[in-house]
């Protein structure tokens, strides 16, 4: 809820009301999500060169998750807090498996969260406010502007079934020129959906059912 607060408050198109199609108010979004795709593909490379385990983000949930309980009560020199102590650091290290798969759970959820309240941002302050779509380049011209956009919002256009703006409507567009930016609010929305949402939703799922595995299975010899 708070990730999807944040995204709607996020004001990521400006008071110019201009949208550069370029470098649309989402670019951040889909080049970080990007970039997590990749560092989890490559993620059994990286713990055996580096020798590690979950990241630290996850490490730092893990602790939070499993460690609280034994530092909120009793002072630190009593038989009491050295038995809390030991129970906590057991009980951390039973569960780090488990508690590294609900965060990435929680943290593919927020991520998916986070878009749909930028996307929902842009289509509110899109329906009080009039943005136009232009584009400037020192070094493109417009048919290679053209074979970027057509790549860069292709999953969008496809997941749509929306037809990308021909060459001559690009040309036109370019700076001072300009036009609704409706048409490229909609591909560039269902961009973050194709990009973001799904795979984020489809990676909490399947972190979901191995966190649930996890939690069946966890090794408590009581």
């Amino acid at each position: 809820v708070a990730a999807f607060l944040a995204g709607l408050l996020a004001d990521r198109v400006g008071n110019a009301q201009r949208i550069n199609v370029l470098a649309p108010p989402v670019l951040l979004l889909l080049v970080w999500n990007l970039l997590v795709y990749l560092l989890l593909l490559t993620a059994p490379l990286w713990r055996t060169v580096l020798q590690r385990g979950a990241d630290p983000l996850h490490r730092l949930v893990a602790y939070v998750g499993a460690g609280w309980h034994g530092r909120r009560k009793a002072g630190p020199g009593t038989p009491a807090a050295r038995w809390l102590g030991a129970v906590a650091t057991e009980w951390g290290r039973l569960t780090a498996t488990l508690y590294r798969l609900r965060a990435a759970r929680i943290l593919h959820l927020a991520a998916a969260a986070l878009a749909l309240g930028i996307v929902a941002g842009l289509y509110l302050r899109g329906l009080a406010f009039e943005y136009r779509a232009t584009w400037e380049s020192t070094f493109l011209e417009p048919a290679a502007v053209h074979a970027v956009l057509s790549t860069v919002l292709a999953p969008g256009a496809w997941l749509g079934g929306m037809p990308m703006p021909d060459l001559a409507r690009i040309a036109a567009m370019r700076t001072p020129g300009s036009e609704i930016a409706g048409t490229w609010l909609h591909l560039i929305a269902l961009s973050v959906l194709a990009l973001v949402v799904l795979p984020r939703l489809l990676l909490a799922a399947l972190v979901g059912w191995q966190e649930h595995r996890q939690a069946r299975n966890l090794p408590l010899q009581l």
